[in-house]
């Protein structure tokens, strides 16, 4: 069973808002790691870099430029997979039957393209399946 790895999960590994959530981000990811090479595509690489850099409350930032770069360089270890010209038609698609934002339909429709069967994001979907995958949060508990 591949595994795709959604922006959301990445981030947390960054962000120490809440310590617990990074935690189960940690050790979910490790545990992908151990049962195969989990999967994300070159979109998520560049949502995380600016997921870490855009301001938050008081102007904050969850990492410096050096710093997200390193997150992204860490998260490019993945399985990084194409986005294709069919990707994006299918996310098309995807986004007006599921009511989804577009570029969560892409990354859906990466994954689905490669093969995944799971979806591992802690932000979209909850415990929905679409096409045959299931979306789970490794962040709740």
């Amino acid at each position: 069973m591949a595994a795709f790895i959604d922006t959301s999960v990445l981030v947390w590994l960054d962000d120490d808002s809440d310590a617990v959530k990074q935690r189960r981000a940690q050790l979910r990811l490790a545990a992908e790691y151990e049962s195969g090479t989990p999967r994300t595509n070159a979109n998520v690489l560049g949502e995380l870099y600016v997921a870490l850099t855009r301001r938050r409350g008081k102007g904050t930032t969850i990492a410096t430029h050096d710093e997200a770069l390193a997150a992204v360089q860490l998260a490019a270890r993945l399985d990084v997979v194409p986005v294709t010209r069919d990707h994006v038609l299918h996310a098309v698609r995807l986004r007006a039957r599921h009511q989804l934002a577009f570029w969560d339909a892409l990354n859906i429709a990466s994954a689905l393209a490669h093969d995944c069967t799971l979806f591992l994001t802690a932000d979209l979907l909850g415990a929905r399946t679409i096409e045959g995958m299931r979306f789970e949060d490794p962040t709740a508990p």
